[in-house]
This record gives structure tokens, C-alpha cells and sequence, in this order.
């Protein structure tokens, strides 16, 4: 059974809750203010089950603009995306926001919902399909399926469940990796205690592993795992998990979203990030040298200061090289995806893709640094893991923080390893791993420094070490 993570996205009313319960009898609407105001607020989430060998997490995210951030904790970790429009209105503003959104977190999949299909006209329809093509035209979802569906009548739920079911079943199998759990949600539940959920972004958590919450460096240990209200000894990658904690520092007030579950070691938080950044075209924002922005990363929202590469802006509808500087830390691994939106008025403006999680304070680029940034973000794990080796020159990697740093699966890694140190391209040393060229260039300048002493001073017995 292949477990998924299905997301919803779309403008306030267009049904979207609705929709969700009439696929899975599930009322996501949790809240009294949200079942007062008839309008979603925070994530709601359900399972739902297309066919025999697909099983989504269904998150169901709010459509006003004034929730756009709860919307943006929920987008993290969708494998795919149902794409919510009413017959009766057709694509609106929260459309337009959302389908950016879900092409800056770089959601792999989309279907698109015709709701209350049984309140238009054929003709008017057909107007609305074509809208949507529009839309969906030069995105990578142009080819994606468009159905017409009721949530009262149930008109085509059907045809809409196979279509998904079919989208499911291309996505890529997520293999063996570190764990990493997103924070979205905090509660407490007598004689269980403190309750975190989210979605398993990576790796395999199992009752009774050792976790630490970041950041905060809070110890403690996985005392119960549910899915979807059901326990279970582990759960894997792909799937929404809620998750028992025990430990001194692990109460309900001193966990919050944005935080992540991990298991040590290998994971630190990040005060600063290199990105390879894309401003949407049709905002009228540039991002400017120095400019406080608003980054969502995971389940996370942190202020940053932008230093950009190159120039003193990034125009509308552009690319280019910048860092963030945050405000607070957030734990974050090469190839994330973000999203940046404007300090104020709040926007959606651009997001981009991590390329660096623990860089130097930098104001420029240095020659080549812009290709080896590139390759930072390169498929090839090899490429990967050398770009990082020559930036980090002397110092080297630590080898256990080197998946966060390439966001490479701990296989992917060791087979780089190899790859390069049979090229005679890496040097491993005491559990750091050096570029080759970096190291010899080090060693030759020590041999030559301890010549040049000894030259100096051919009676002494070596250099001091203070």
C-alpha cells in the first residue's frame, strides 16, 4: 500500500471542505469558529482511500487570504494537489495564490475539481474548463486531469477518485532517508501526554526512538505513533503521523509549529540559508538588497534580511542568487523548497530552492562559486557532494551532518563517497570528509611552512603550538 499525502488548494468557498467529506465522510472543519463561520481557518485532514493500493493523508488547507500562512504549513510534504474551483465563479484571486504556491514548493502532481458542477450550464462550463487550461498552461501542470464534480449529489466523485488513484500511483517511492517530522500541530491527551503532527517528510519513526525537537535541542522519546487515530509500531515517509513525546522538556507549551522532529546525529538549525530564488511576474515586487521578508519553510515562518548575489535587486518574474538571514532558526536541508512573501503588505512574492543550509556571511559571489551553488542543487550525488566539498575548503564536512547538507539519502551519500574517493576526488579524515584538491593544497602549505621553520631555526625542535 502506497501511503500519499493529497493536499487541496483553492479560493474561500469554492467547497473544498465540502469536497474533502464527501470523499471521505470526514467533516475537516475541527474548530468552532470555522463550523460558526462556515470558512476553514487551520489544517483539517482525513484519509482516503481511491483504491486498493493508494492511501491519502488528505490536508485540507483554509482558502482566505488571511490564512494563506496555516495554508502554506499544510502545502509541505503534498505529493499532490487537488485543486479546488467552483463552477459558479470559476478561477479566482486565492486560486491564482495557491497554484503559485504549490509550483514554488514544487508539488509534483495536480488535479483540478469543478465544484457544484450541477449549479452551470454546459456552455458556461465549457467557459470555465477553458479558464482553467489557461491557467494550468506553461506550468508543469498543463496536462493535468480537469473534472466536474457535486459534493451533494455526488456527480462524478467517481471518475475523480480513479483520476487520483492514478496520479498516486506515479509517484515516486520515497526510499530509506534520516527522519525529519515538520511540526503543524500541538496538543495533549490525558495519559498520553504531549501529541505533535505532522507529515513524515523523510525517513522511518518507530515507537520507542530517540528523537530531539528543533530547534530548542529538547531531548526526549517516541512514546506512541497513530495514523489516522490507528497505532502502529513505525511510520514511513509520505504519510501524516501523530506522534506521543515523552521527555523533562517536551511539554505541551514548549513545542510549537515550525519546529521539526528528528533523530540525532546529523541535524542542526540554520540561522542563514543560500537560495537559488524565483520572483513570480505578476506581483509588481522586486526583492531589493536588504529588504525583511517573511520565509515559509516546512511548518515554519521566520523573518530574514535578503543580501542578493549579483546586483541590488531581483526583478519581478526573475531569477537569481541571494541569502537569507533569519531571525530565528529554522531546520532546513539542501534542495528544500520556500516560499517568500512580503513584510507588508502581506504577498505571496517568490520562493526558491536551498542550496546552501550552513553557509559563510557573504555578500558576493567569488569566481565559480555561482556553478558550484548550481551543482549544489544537481541530482547527481556526486556533483552534489564535491560542490560542498570545495566550498567548505579547509574546514571540510562533518561526515553524520553531510545528508542535511546534501540532501542526500544516507545510501546516495555513501555511494558519492565512494565515487568520488575512487576518482581520488575526496579524502576522508577522523569523520570529516575534505575535498582532495583542498586538502593537498593544505598539506603542501604545512610542509612548506614547516621547511621554511626549520630553516629558520634548524636547532629547535618544531613549531609551537601556541
Amino acid at each position: 500500500m502506497r501511503r500519499l499525502i493529497l493536499g487541496t488548494a483553492g479560493h474561500i468557498d469554492h467547497g473544498k471542505t465540502a469536497l474533502v467529506k464527501a470523499l471521505t465522510g470526514v467533516d475537516t472543519d475541527r474548530l468552532k469558529e470555522e463550523r460558526e463561520r462556515g470558512i476553514t481557518v487551520d489544517l483539517g485532514f482525513a484519509e482516503y482511500q481511491p483504491g486498493d493500493d493508494v492511501l491519502f493523508g488528505v490536508v485540507d488547507v483554509p482558502g482566505h487570504e488571511g490564512f494563506i500562512r496555516n495554508m502554506l504549513a499544510g502545502a509541505t510534504g503534498m505529493d499532490l494537489v487537488l485543486l479546488v474551483v467552483a463552477a459558479d465563479e470559476g478561477v479566482m484571486p486565492q486560486t491564482r495564490e495557491h497554484l503559485s504556491i504549490v509550483r514554488l514548493l514544487g508539488v509534483p502532481r495536480l488535479a483540478v475539481a469543478v465544484t457544484k458542477a450541477d449549479l452551470a450550464e454546459p456552455d458556461w462550463m465549457e467557459l470555465v474548463r477553458e479558464d482553467i487550461q489557461l491557467l494550468l498552461s506553461g506550468t508543469p501542470y498543463g496536462g493535468a486531469p480537469i473534472l466536474p464534480v457535486s459534493a451533494l449529489s455526488g456527480r462524478g466523485l467517481s471518475d475523480l477518485g480513479d483520476a487520483l488513484a492514478d496520479l498516486g500511483r506515479q509517484a515516486q517511492e520515497k526510499g530509506v532517508d534520516v527522519v525529519r517530522l515538520p511540526i503543524d500541530r500541538v496538543f495533549t491527551i490525558k495519559g498520553a501526554g504531549t501529541v505533535v503532527t505532522g507529515t513524515l517528510w523523510s525517513g522511518r519513526l518507530a515507537e520507542g526512538a530517540r528523537v530531539v525537537v528543533l530547534p530548542g535541542e529538547k531531548e526526549g522519546r517516541v512514546r506512541s505513533v497513530q495514523v489516522h487515530g490507528e497505532e502502529v509500531k513505525e511510520v514511513q515517509a509520505g504519510a501524516r503521523a501523530a506522534v506521543g513525546l515523552t521527555g523533562a522538556k517536551l511539554g505541551h507549551h514548549d513545542i510549537q509549529r515550525g519546529q521539526c522532529v528528528v533523530q540525532a546525529p546529523g541535524w542542526d538549525v540554520s540561522w542563514m540559508l543560500t537560495c537559488r530564488l524565483s520572483l513570480l511576474p505578476d506581483t509588481g515586487w522586486d526583492l531589493e538588497q536588504g529588504q525583511r521578508v517573511r520565509v515559509h519553510l516546512g511548518t515554519a515562518e521566520v523573518l530574514a534580511r535578503v543580501a542578493v548575489f549579483g546586483g541590488d535587486r531581483i526583478p519581478a518574474g526573475g531569477q537569481g542568487w541571494a541569502q537569507l538571514r533569519l531571525e530565528a532558526p529554522v531546520v532546513a536541508r539542501v534542495r528544500d523548497h520556500l516560499v517568500i512573501r512580503s513584510y507588508s503588505p502581506v504577498t505571496t512574492i517568490g520562493g526558491g530552492r536551498v542550496a546552501e543550509v550552513m553557509p559563510r556571511k557573504r555578500g558576493k559571489l567569488r569566481s565559480g562559486e555561482g556553478d558550484l551553488l548550481q551543482g549544489r542543487l544537481a541530482d547527481s550525488g556526486p556533483r552534489n557532494l564535491s560542490a560542498l566539498l570545495e566550498m567548505s575548503e579547509w574546514e571540510g564536512i562533518p561526515r553524520d551532518s553531510a545528508c542535511q547538507r546534501t540532501g542526500l539519502s544516507p545510501a546516495n551519500l555513501e555511494s558519492a563517497v565512494r565515487e568520488l574517493e575512487e576518482g581520488n576526488a575526496l579524502v576522508p579524515v577522523e569523520g570529516r570528509l575534505f575535498s582532495k584538491g583542498v586538502w593537498e593544497e593544505g598539506r603542501s602549505l604545512i610542509l612548506s611552512n614547516l621547511k621554511s621553520y626549520h630553516e629558520r631555526h634548524p636547532l629547535r625542535p618544531g613549531i609551537p603550538l601556541q
